[in-house]
């Protein structure tokens, strides 16, 4: 008995552990994944520093209402067999569990959460599956502001080019 009350509490600290360390939670459903597939799911998910754990209902309920989130999110995110996966990047965890979704059908996002407060819907996370990554966006604001500065070279250089090709023209005239 003592045994099993110290691995539940070992689950119960993870938990919370994982809700102070990570950003943002999502539950997803993987009933009907053997143990191997749901390896190899946490493998590629801590591949990319996501958390992948299972743990019965009732002690995430408790990990979660100490955490101060709200019962009605609690039931909404503890929905059936689930396991919990945590993330600092919420668009980079919705990526990863849409990749993943093609390959093993049966995980389905049940809902998530940001910062133990805002919770999304399975909807709101494929719209942040579909957000461009954070590189990319850094990308096209850089694209963006250069995009003025190479237009402006682009103009002086022209200028100077029809200036050479003048004084060139009068050069040959005069010889």
């Amino acid at each position: 008995m003592a045994k099993n009350k110290a691995k539940k509490s070992q689950a119960l600290e993870l938990v919370a552990k994982l809700l102070n360390e990570r950003k943002y939670l999502f539950s997803i459903v993987y009933k009907g994944l053997d143990a191997e597939a749901i390896e190899v799911v946490r493998k590629e998910l801590r591949n990319q520093d996501i958390s992948l754990t299972v743990s019965k209902n009732t002690l995430t309920r408790k990990a979660l209402a100490d955490a101060k989130v709200s019962p009605e999110v609690i039931d909404q995110l503890l929905d059936g067999q689930i396991a919990l996966v945590f993330g600092q990047d919420g668009v980079e965890v919705a990526k990863s569990l849409k990749e993943l979704h093609k390959t093993y059908p049966q995980l389905e996002v049940v809902a998530g959460l940001e910062d133990c407060s805002t919770l999304l819907t399975p909807e709101q996370v494929s719209v942040l599956a579909d957000l461009p990554s954070r590189e990319q966006l850094l990308a096209q604001l850089a694209a963006t502001i250069a995009a003025p500065l190479t237009g402006t070279v682009r103009t002086l250089a022209g200028n100077l080019s029809g200036l050479v090709n003048v004084l060139n023209n009068l050069s040959q005239k005069t010889n």
